[in-house]
């Protein structure tokens, strides 16, 4: 980053590319945290109750 963007999108641009710079230089240990495949209903975290009808299509 060499000067201060000029608008949002190149602002958004710097960052993400400060960001795959700095995940190619120091890899990617990242591990899955939540259980499941992809084919288990959506959950609150808090209450542990299913979302049900639209509340699914919003999460």
């Amino acid at each position: 980053m060499s000067s201060r963007p000029q608008n949002k999108n190149e602002y958004r641009e710097e960052l993400a590319e400060s960001f795959a710079h700095i995940l190619e230089e120091k890899g990617l240990n990242w591990k899955k945290e939540w259980r499941g495949a992809g084919g288990g209903a959506p959950f609150n975290g808090v209450t542990k109750a299913n979302y049900k009808g639209c509340g699914i299509k919003v999460v």
